[in-house]
Protein backbone atom coordinates (compact mmCIF):
# COMPACT_ATOMS: atom_id res chain seq x y z
CA UNK A 1 0.00 0.00 0.00
CA UNK A 2 1.27 3.24 -1.06
CA UNK A 3 -0.09 6.92 -1.18
CA UNK A 4 1.90 9.43 -2.73
CA UNK A 5 0.70 13.61 -2.47
CA UNK A 6 2.56 16.61 -4.03
CA UNK A 7 0.13 19.12 -4.51
CA UNK A 8 -0.45 22.84 -5.24
CA UNK A 9 -3.76 25.15 -5.22
CA UNK A 10 -3.55 28.48 -5.88
CA UNK A 11 -6.98 31.07 -4.33
CA UNK A 12 -5.72 34.15 -6.88
CA UNK A 13 -8.93 36.27 -4.53
CA UNK A 14 -8.19 34.96 -1.51
CA UNK A 15 -10.58 32.57 0.53
CA UNK A 16 -13.70 33.99 1.73
CA UNK A 17 -15.84 31.45 4.48
CA UNK A 18 -15.00 28.32 2.23
CA UNK A 19 -12.62 27.42 -0.33
CA UNK A 20 -12.64 29.61 -3.57
CA UNK A 21 -16.50 30.94 -2.79
CA UNK A 22 -16.73 34.83 -3.19
CA UNK A 23 -17.92 36.63 -0.09
CA UNK A 24 -21.28 38.58 0.06
CA UNK A 25 -21.75 40.96 -2.49
CA UNK A 26 -20.46 44.17 -2.09
CA UNK A 27 -22.98 47.62 -1.24
CA UNK A 28 -23.53 49.26 -4.51
CA UNK A 29 -25.55 52.44 -3.75
CA UNK A 30 -28.81 52.88 -4.93
CA UNK A 31 -29.15 51.99 -9.01
CA UNK A 32 -28.78 54.39 -11.42
CA UNK A 33 -31.79 55.79 -13.42
CA UNK A 34 -33.21 54.67 -16.65
CA UNK A 35 -34.11 57.68 -18.01
CA UNK A 36 -37.88 57.26 -18.75
CA UNK A 37 -38.58 54.62 -16.77
CA UNK A 38 -41.85 55.65 -14.12
CA UNK A 39 -41.71 54.15 -10.13
CA UNK A 40 -43.35 50.79 -10.72
CA UNK A 41 -44.23 50.06 -6.74
CA UNK A 42 -47.97 49.61 -5.28
CA UNK A 43 -48.02 53.87 -6.13
CA UNK A 44 -46.71 56.02 -8.77
CA UNK A 45 -44.54 58.44 -7.16
CA UNK A 46 -46.04 62.20 -6.61
CA UNK A 47 -43.79 64.48 -5.50
CA UNK A 48 -43.03 67.59 -6.83
CA UNK A 49 -41.02 66.72 -10.06
CA UNK A 50 -40.75 63.47 -11.91
CA UNK A 51 -37.16 61.72 -12.46
CA UNK A 52 -35.85 63.22 -15.84
CA UNK A 53 -32.87 61.39 -16.12
CA UNK A 54 -30.50 63.92 -16.66
CA UNK A 55 -31.24 65.48 -12.72
CA UNK A 56 -28.74 64.26 -10.24
CA UNK A 57 -29.69 62.58 -7.25
CA UNK A 58 -30.43 64.51 -4.48
CA UNK A 59 -31.86 62.97 -1.67
CA UNK A 60 -29.58 62.01 1.51
CA UNK A 61 -25.80 61.75 1.57
CA UNK A 62 -24.71 58.24 -0.26
CA UNK A 63 -24.66 55.32 2.07
CA UNK A 64 -21.78 55.96 4.30
CA UNK A 65 -22.17 52.68 6.79
CA UNK A 66 -19.34 50.22 7.10
CA UNK A 67 -17.27 49.35 4.25
CA UNK A 68 -16.97 46.03 3.18
CA UNK A 69 -13.77 43.94 4.49
CA UNK A 70 -11.04 43.60 1.21
CA UNK A 71 -10.61 40.65 -0.32
CA UNK A 72 -8.71 38.39 1.61
CA UNK A 73 -5.29 38.11 0.53
CA UNK A 74 -4.37 35.14 -2.29
CA UNK A 75 -3.87 31.55 -0.77
CA UNK A 76 -1.50 28.99 -1.42
CA UNK A 77 -1.75 25.42 -0.30
CA UNK A 78 1.09 23.59 -1.10
CA UNK A 79 1.13 20.23 0.10
CA UNK A 80 3.64 16.74 -0.43
CA UNK A 81 3.84 13.87 1.39
CA UNK A 82 4.05 10.02 1.25
CA UNK A 83 3.03 7.06 2.78
CA UNK A 84 3.55 3.24 3.01
CA UNK A 85 3.31 -0.13 4.55
CA UNK A 86 5.46 1.11 7.27
CA UNK A 87 3.80 4.13 7.81
CA UNK A 88 -0.14 3.45 6.72
CA UNK A 89 -2.03 6.58 8.87
CA UNK A 90 -0.83 10.05 8.30
CA UNK A 91 -2.16 12.08 10.81
CA UNK A 92 -2.66 16.25 9.76
CA UNK A 93 -2.02 19.00 12.26
CA UNK A 94 -2.77 22.62 12.20
CA UNK A 95 -4.95 26.04 12.76
CA UNK A 96 -8.37 26.59 11.46
CA UNK A 97 -7.95 28.03 7.87
CA UNK A 98 -4.50 26.16 7.24
CA UNK A 99 -5.99 24.04 4.63
CA UNK A 100 -5.73 20.95 5.91
CA UNK A 101 -9.64 20.05 4.89
CA UNK A 102 -8.81 21.00 1.26
CA UNK A 103 -6.06 18.63 1.20
CA UNK A 104 -8.55 16.14 1.89
CA UNK A 105 -10.19 17.52 -0.38
CA UNK A 106 -7.97 17.64 -3.30
CA UNK A 107 -6.78 13.50 -2.60
CA UNK A 108 -10.81 12.84 -2.42
CA UNK A 109 -11.32 14.44 -5.92
CA UNK A 110 -13.92 16.96 -4.80
CA UNK A 111 -11.38 19.92 -5.40
CA UNK A 112 -9.11 20.12 -8.05
CA UNK A 113 -5.37 21.22 -7.55
CA UNK A 114 -3.97 23.49 -9.19
CA UNK A 115 -1.29 21.32 -10.33
CA UNK A 116 0.35 18.09 -8.85
CA UNK A 117 0.31 14.56 -8.92
CA UNK A 118 -1.74 12.55 -6.40
CA UNK A 119 -1.44 8.60 -6.57
CA UNK A 120 -2.33 5.94 -4.24
CA UNK A 121 -1.12 2.06 -5.10
CA UNK A 122 0.48 2.76 -7.96
CA UNK A 123 -2.09 4.05 -9.58
CA UNK A 124 -2.54 7.91 -10.98
CA UNK A 125 -5.93 9.47 -9.67
CA UNK A 126 -4.45 13.11 -10.66
CA UNK A 127 -2.31 14.62 -12.55
CA UNK A 128 -2.36 17.74 -13.77
CA UNK A 129 0.83 17.53 -16.30
CA UNK A 130 -1.03 14.60 -18.07
CA UNK A 131 -3.86 15.80 -18.14
CA UNK A 132 -5.64 12.98 -15.81
CA UNK A 133 -8.32 13.51 -13.22
CA UNK A 134 -10.83 10.85 -11.79
CA UNK A 135 -14.02 11.54 -10.68
CA UNK A 136 -14.54 11.09 -7.37
CA UNK A 137 -16.02 7.75 -7.42
CA UNK A 138 -13.59 6.32 -9.47
CA UNK A 139 -10.76 6.93 -6.57
CA UNK A 140 -11.52 4.03 -4.16
CA UNK A 141 -11.89 6.33 -1.59
CA UNK A 142 -13.66 6.76 1.84
CA UNK A 143 -14.24 9.88 3.18
CA UNK A 144 -15.41 10.32 6.87
CA UNK A 145 -16.83 13.85 7.03
CA UNK A 146 -16.46 16.18 10.35
CA UNK A 147 -20.67 16.19 10.22
CA UNK A 148 -20.97 12.70 8.89
CA UNK A 149 -23.23 13.48 6.39
CA UNK A 150 -25.62 10.72 7.01
CA UNK A 151 -28.58 10.48 4.83
CA UNK A 152 -31.33 11.46 7.17
CA UNK A 153 -34.37 10.17 5.51
CA UNK A 154 -32.60 6.49 5.47
CA UNK A 155 -31.81 3.84 8.30
CA UNK A 156 -28.71 2.57 8.70
CA UNK A 157 -29.01 0.17 6.74
CA UNK A 158 -30.07 2.44 3.58
CA UNK A 159 -26.57 4.43 4.07
CA UNK A 160 -24.25 1.83 3.69
CA UNK A 161 -26.13 0.23 0.69
CA UNK A 162 -26.18 3.79 -0.59
CA UNK A 163 -22.57 3.88 -0.97
CA UNK A 164 -22.53 -0.17 -2.13
CA UNK A 165 -25.75 -2.11 -3.02
CA UNK A 166 -23.79 -5.22 -2.53
CA UNK A 167 -22.52 -4.77 0.90
CA UNK A 168 -22.64 -6.89 3.66
CA UNK A 169 -24.53 -4.68 5.97
CA UNK A 170 -24.34 -7.28 8.68
CA UNK A 171 -20.31 -7.79 8.43
CA UNK A 172 -20.05 -3.98 8.36
CA UNK A 173 -22.32 -3.35 11.34
CA UNK A 174 -20.20 -5.66 13.53
CA UNK A 175 -17.34 -4.49 12.32
CA UNK A 176 -17.79 -0.72 13.93
CA UNK A 177 -20.36 -2.44 16.79
CA UNK A 178 -23.37 -1.67 15.35
CA UNK A 179 -24.73 -4.85 15.57
CA UNK A 180 -29.07 -5.07 15.64
CA UNK A 181 -29.04 -0.80 14.69
CA UNK A 182 -29.64 -1.58 10.72
CA UNK A 183 -33.17 -0.16 10.91
CA UNK A 184 -32.47 3.26 12.88
CA UNK A 185 -32.82 6.27 11.55
CA UNK A 186 -29.96 8.95 11.82
CA UNK A 187 -31.86 10.63 14.10
CA UNK A 188 -32.77 7.92 16.31
CA UNK A 189 -28.76 7.39 17.02
CA UNK A 190 -26.00 8.86 19.50
CA UNK A 191 -23.36 10.99 18.35
CA UNK A 192 -20.89 8.28 18.75
CA UNK A 193 -23.52 5.81 16.55
CA UNK A 194 -23.78 8.27 14.03
CA UNK A 195 -19.99 8.18 13.55
CA UNK A 196 -19.93 4.49 13.64
CA UNK A 197 -22.41 4.33 10.91
CA UNK A 198 -20.68 7.20 9.01
CA UNK A 199 -17.93 5.03 9.21
CA UNK A 200 -19.67 1.46 8.32
CA UNK A 201 -20.66 3.66 4.86
CA UNK A 202 -17.26 4.24 3.98
CA UNK A 203 -15.93 1.11 3.94
CA UNK A 204 -19.17 -0.27 2.27
CA UNK A 205 -17.04 0.54 -0.88
CA UNK A 206 -14.16 -1.32 0.53
CA UNK A 207 -11.54 1.85 -0.39
CA UNK A 208 -7.94 1.43 -0.72
CA UNK A 209 -7.67 5.08 1.20
CA UNK A 210 -9.50 6.61 4.48
CA UNK A 211 -10.08 9.60 5.06
CA UNK A 212 -11.00 11.49 8.32
CA UNK A 213 -11.78 15.56 8.46
CA UNK A 214 -12.14 16.01 12.83
CA UNK A 215 -14.42 12.64 13.50
CA UNK A 216 -14.40 13.24 16.98
CA UNK A 217 -14.38 17.53 17.37
CA UNK A 218 -18.06 17.37 18.02
CA UNK A 219 -18.01 14.67 20.88
CA UNK A 220 -17.93 15.19 24.58
CA UNK A 221 -14.16 14.27 26.22
CA UNK A 222 -15.63 10.66 27.69
CA UNK A 223 -16.88 9.53 24.05
CA UNK A 224 -14.21 10.87 22.32
CA UNK A 225 -12.12 9.08 24.46
CA UNK A 226 -13.74 5.78 24.07
CA UNK A 227 -14.24 6.24 19.97
CA UNK A 228 -10.54 6.83 19.78
CA UNK A 229 -9.93 3.67 21.39
CA UNK A 230 -12.18 1.91 18.53
CA UNK A 231 -10.85 3.77 15.43
CA UNK A 232 -7.36 2.98 16.59
CA UNK A 233 -8.85 -1.11 16.91
CA UNK A 234 -9.79 -0.55 13.39
CA UNK A 235 -6.91 1.25 11.79
CA UNK A 236 -4.87 -1.61 12.92
CA UNK A 237 -6.96 -4.04 11.29
CA UNK A 238 -7.23 -2.17 8.26
CA UNK A 239 -4.72 -3.05 6.19
CA UNK A 240 -4.89 0.48 3.51
CA UNK A 241 -4.02 3.98 3.77
CA UNK A 242 -5.52 6.71 5.54
CA UNK A 243 -5.23 10.17 6.28
CA UNK A 244 -6.55 11.83 9.85
CA UNK A 245 -6.86 15.90 9.98
CA UNK A 246 -7.54 16.94 13.28
CA UNK A 247 -6.40 20.04 15.84
CA UNK A 248 -5.17 17.60 18.70
CA UNK A 249 -1.79 16.57 19.11
CA UNK A 250 -2.68 13.94 21.41
CA UNK A 251 -5.03 12.54 18.89
CA UNK A 252 -2.47 12.32 16.56
CA UNK A 253 -0.24 10.74 18.39
CA UNK A 254 -2.39 7.96 19.76
CA UNK A 255 -4.10 6.95 16.06
CA UNK A 256 -1.19 7.86 13.69
CA UNK A 257 2.30 6.78 12.33
CA UNK A 258 3.25 9.52 10.94
CA UNK A 259 2.27 13.58 11.19
CA UNK A 260 2.93 16.34 9.51
CA UNK A 261 1.84 20.20 10.19
CA UNK A 262 0.04 22.57 7.66
CA UNK A 263 0.51 25.96 8.66
CA UNK A 264 -0.73 29.17 5.95
CA UNK A 265 -0.76 26.26 3.12
CA UNK A 266 2.21 24.95 3.49
CA UNK A 267 3.20 21.13 5.17
CA UNK A 268 5.75 21.35 7.58
CA UNK A 269 7.91 18.55 8.99
CA UNK A 270 7.30 17.70 12.39
CA UNK A 271 10.49 18.86 14.37
CA UNK A 272 12.67 16.95 16.23
CA UNK A 273 12.69 18.64 19.37
CA UNK A 274 10.15 17.81 22.10
CA UNK A 275 9.67 21.87 23.44
CA UNK A 276 9.56 24.57 20.92
CA UNK A 277 10.58 28.27 22.69
CA UNK A 278 7.06 28.64 24.84
CA UNK A 279 7.19 25.48 26.41
CA UNK A 280 5.11 23.72 24.35
CA UNK A 281 5.25 19.97 23.48
CA UNK A 282 6.00 19.33 19.99
CA UNK A 283 6.38 15.74 18.44
CA UNK A 284 9.48 13.19 17.84
CA UNK A 285 9.73 11.91 14.23
CA UNK A 286 10.67 8.45 14.58
CA UNK A 287 9.12 7.52 11.27
CA UNK A 288 12.53 6.26 10.00
CA UNK A 289 12.81 3.36 12.88
CA UNK A 290 11.67 0.10 12.31
CA UNK A 291 9.51 -1.45 15.14
CA UNK A 292 10.64 -3.76 17.30
CA UNK A 293 10.12 -5.26 20.45
CA UNK A 294 10.61 -3.96 23.81
CA UNK A 295 10.21 -5.28 27.04
CA UNK A 296 10.73 -3.19 30.20
CA UNK A 297 10.07 -4.33 33.73
CA UNK A 298 10.32 -1.95 36.78
CA UNK A 299 9.60 -2.10 40.45
CA UNK A 300 9.24 -0.11 43.18
CA UNK A 301 8.64 -0.27 47.23
CA UNK A 302 6.10 1.43 49.79
CA UNK A 303 6.94 0.88 53.60
CA UNK A 304 3.96 1.21 55.96
CA UNK A 305 2.92 0.03 59.82
CA UNK A 306 1.92 -3.42 60.70
CA UNK A 307 -1.59 -2.53 61.13
CA UNK A 308 -1.69 -0.98 57.63
CA UNK A 309 -0.14 -4.37 55.76
CA UNK A 310 -2.66 -6.66 57.55
CA UNK A 311 -5.51 -4.86 56.68
CA UNK A 312 -3.91 -4.98 52.60
CA UNK A 313 -3.00 -8.47 53.56
CA UNK A 314 -6.55 -9.83 54.90
CA UNK A 315 -8.39 -7.44 52.48
CA UNK A 316 -10.20 -5.89 55.37
CA UNK A 317 -8.70 -2.68 54.86
CA UNK A 318 -12.08 0.56 54.32
CA UNK A 319 -11.76 1.30 50.95
CA UNK A 320 -11.62 -2.16 49.38
CA UNK A 321 -9.35 -4.54 47.66
CA UNK A 322 -6.36 -2.08 47.78
CA UNK A 323 -3.95 -4.35 45.96
CA UNK A 324 -6.89 -4.91 42.72
CA UNK A 325 -7.29 -1.05 43.04
CA UNK A 326 -3.97 -0.42 42.68
CA UNK A 327 -3.52 -3.05 39.96
CA UNK A 328 -5.57 -1.43 37.47
CA UNK A 329 -4.84 2.15 38.34
CA UNK A 330 -0.97 1.20 37.52
CA UNK A 331 -2.02 -0.57 34.39
CA UNK A 332 -4.44 2.58 33.35
CA UNK A 333 -1.61 5.03 33.84
CA UNK A 334 1.12 3.15 31.91
CA UNK A 335 -1.42 2.90 29.02
CA UNK A 336 -1.71 7.06 28.99
CA UNK A 337 1.70 7.61 29.26
CA UNK A 338 2.57 5.32 25.94
CA UNK A 339 -0.23 7.62 24.40
CA UNK A 340 0.86 11.04 25.50
CA UNK A 341 4.80 10.48 26.58
CA UNK A 342 6.34 9.79 22.86
CA UNK A 343 5.03 12.56 21.45
CA UNK A 344 5.83 10.76 18.21
CA UNK A 345 3.21 7.59 17.29
CA UNK A 346 1.10 5.93 18.82
CA UNK A 347 2.27 2.84 20.90
CA UNK A 348 0.78 -0.17 20.97
CA UNK A 349 0.98 -1.53 24.37
CA UNK A 350 0.88 -5.90 23.39
CA UNK A 351 1.25 -7.03 27.43
CA UNK A 352 1.31 -4.89 30.65
CA UNK A 353 1.17 -6.20 34.03
CA UNK A 354 1.31 -5.14 37.56
CA UNK A 355 2.32 -7.78 40.61
CA UNK A 356 2.75 -7.32 44.22
CA UNK A 357 4.82 -9.08 46.93
CA UNK A 358 3.60 -8.86 50.38
CA UNK A 359 7.11 -8.28 52.81
CA UNK A 360 5.86 -8.53 56.51
CA UNK A 361 7.86 -7.10 59.36
CA UNK A 362 10.88 -8.99 59.80
CA UNK A 363 11.54 -9.40 64.10
CA UNK A 364 14.80 -7.93 65.14
CA UNK A 365 17.29 -10.39 66.66
CA UNK A 366 15.66 -12.98 68.47
CA UNK A 367 18.39 -14.25 70.26
CA UNK A 368 20.59 -11.52 71.50
CA UNK A 369 23.40 -13.01 73.29
CA UNK A 370 25.11 -9.20 74.46
CA UNK A 371 26.34 -7.62 76.88
CA UNK A 372 23.46 -5.17 76.25
CA UNK A 373 21.96 -3.21 79.60
CA UNK A 374 18.12 -3.72 80.35
CA UNK A 375 18.04 0.01 79.60
CA UNK A 376 19.11 -0.52 75.88
CA UNK A 377 16.69 -3.50 75.06
CA UNK A 378 13.20 -2.10 77.84
CA UNK A 379 11.51 -1.86 74.88
CA UNK A 380 11.04 -3.79 71.31
CA UNK A 381 10.22 -0.62 69.64
CA UNK A 382 14.07 0.33 70.65
CA UNK A 383 15.65 -2.42 69.52
CA UNK A 384 18.86 -4.84 70.56
CA UNK A 385 22.01 -2.91 70.93
CA UNK A 386 24.34 -5.93 69.21
CA UNK A 387 28.20 -5.38 69.40
CA UNK A 388 27.62 -1.39 69.29
CA UNK A 389 24.56 -1.76 67.01
CA UNK A 390 21.03 -1.29 67.02
CA UNK A 391 18.86 -3.42 65.16
CA UNK A 392 15.46 -2.15 64.83
CA UNK A 393 12.51 -4.71 63.50
CA UNK A 394 11.88 -4.44 59.98
CA UNK A 395 8.97 -2.27 58.83
CA UNK A 396 6.61 -4.33 56.52
CA UNK A 397 7.26 -3.97 52.59
CA UNK A 398 4.69 -4.14 50.01
CA UNK A 399 7.09 -4.39 46.63
CA UNK A 400 5.22 -4.02 43.18
CA UNK A 401 6.98 -5.09 39.68
CA UNK A 402 5.12 -3.98 36.54
CA UNK A 403 6.36 -5.95 33.11
CA UNK A 404 5.25 -4.11 29.85
CA UNK A 405 5.62 -5.43 26.27
CA UNK A 406 5.25 -3.77 22.92
CA UNK A 407 5.90 -3.94 19.27
CA UNK A 408 7.29 -0.39 18.00
CA UNK A 409 9.73 2.15 17.53
CA UNK A 410 9.77 3.57 20.80
CA UNK A 411 11.47 1.98 24.47
CA UNK A 412 8.50 1.46 26.91
CA UNK A 413 10.82 1.80 29.98
CA UNK A 414 8.98 5.05 30.87
CA UNK A 415 5.64 3.04 31.03
CA UNK A 416 6.92 0.53 33.40
CA UNK A 417 8.22 3.24 35.86
CA UNK A 418 4.82 5.13 35.36
CA UNK A 419 3.02 1.69 35.99
CA UNK A 420 4.64 1.44 39.48
CA UNK A 421 4.78 4.53 40.68
CA UNK A 422 0.81 4.99 40.58
CA UNK A 423 0.09 1.24 41.73
CA UNK A 424 2.13 2.53 44.87
CA UNK A 425 0.56 5.86 45.57
CA UNK A 426 -2.96 4.29 44.93
CA UNK A 427 -2.07 2.22 48.10
CA UNK A 428 -1.18 5.15 49.97
CA UNK A 429 -4.00 7.02 48.76
CA UNK A 430 -6.54 4.12 49.85
CA UNK A 431 -4.47 3.19 53.33
CA UNK A 432 -3.53 6.88 54.08
CA UNK A 433 -6.02 7.10 57.29
CA UNK A 434 -4.63 4.49 58.64
CA UNK A 435 -0.71 5.40 58.07
CA UNK A 436 0.44 8.43 56.82
CA UNK A 437 3.82 7.65 57.17
CA UNK A 438 3.83 5.47 54.38
CA UNK A 439 7.36 6.25 52.14
CA UNK A 440 7.91 5.15 48.49
CA UNK A 441 11.39 3.78 47.56
CA UNK A 442 13.60 1.90 45.13
CA UNK A 443 11.48 2.39 42.19
CA UNK A 444 13.67 1.55 39.72
CA UNK A 445 14.25 -0.09 36.20
CA UNK A 446 15.30 -3.97 36.42
CA UNK A 447 15.37 -4.62 32.95
CA UNK A 448 14.73 -3.76 28.90
CA UNK A 449 15.34 -5.33 25.74
CA UNK A 450 15.07 -4.11 22.32
CA UNK A 451 16.01 -0.89 20.34
CA UNK A 452 19.37 0.74 19.52
CA UNK A 453 20.89 0.90 23.23
CA UNK A 454 20.32 -2.95 23.33
CA UNK A 455 19.28 -4.97 26.96
CA UNK A 456 19.97 -3.92 30.60
CA UNK A 457 19.76 -6.12 33.55
CA UNK A 458 19.81 -4.21 37.01
CA UNK A 459 22.57 -5.36 38.88
CA UNK A 460 22.16 -4.56 42.47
Amino acid sequence: MNLNVAIRKTFKTGRSGSAGRPGPAEYSGPAEGSGSAEYSGPAKYSGPAKYSGSAEYSGPAKYSGPQPAPAPAAFSLDVSFKLDSSNSVLGILGPSGSGKTMTLSCVAGLETPSEGIIELNGRTLFNSYKKINLHPRERDIGYLFQNYALFPHMTVEGNIRAANKRADVAALLERVELSGLGGRYPSQLSGGQKQRAALARCLAREPQLLLFDEPFSALDEELREALQDEMKRLLDGYGGCAVFVTHSKREAVKLCGKIISIKEGKAMPVELTHFDSGGGARMVDVGGKAPTHRRAVASGVITMSAEAFGKIKDGTAAKGDVLGVARIAGIMALKKTAEIIPLCHSLPIDRADIAFDLQGEQPAVANCVCQASPADTESENRGYACGGELRMPAPSRLRAVCTVESFGRTGVEIEALCGVNIALLTVYDMCKAIDKSMVITDVRLLEKSGGKSGGYVYEG
